[in-house]
């Protein structure tokens, strides 16, 4: 239907946009290490790493509708005709929690 393309359409751009400020963050943290202990610079980079994946995930690969009264949902992003849904949420708890 229009709205789910609509819908489909919006988190692609969403997602492009953050995959975008991400990895340009991520490149400067990597490129301005002078700034930075090593310990921080660890740090910085492994959760720079996670928002950027979870990002990527959540707003292009497997962007999930959730129905949370009835306590199910659907997939609508580029992964959902490869992979099931569950193992998709699952990837979608472990990148929250990370």
């Amino acid at each position: 239907s229009t709205v789910e393309k609509m819908m489909i359409y919006s988190f692609y751009v969403v997602g492009s946009i953050s995959l975008v400020f991400n990895s340009t963050t991520l490149w400067i943290i990597l490129r301005e290490n002078a700034a930075l202990t090593r310990e921080i610079k660890l740090l910085t980079v492994l959760q720079q790493v996670s928002c950027l994946s979870s990002n990527a995930f959540f707003g292009l690969l497997d962007i999930p509708f959730f129905y949370p009264a009835q306590g199910g949902g659907y997939c609508m992003g580029l992964f959902c005709p490869y992979i099931p849904y569950q193992v998709l949420m699952i990837i979608v708890v472990f990148l929250n929690m990370s």
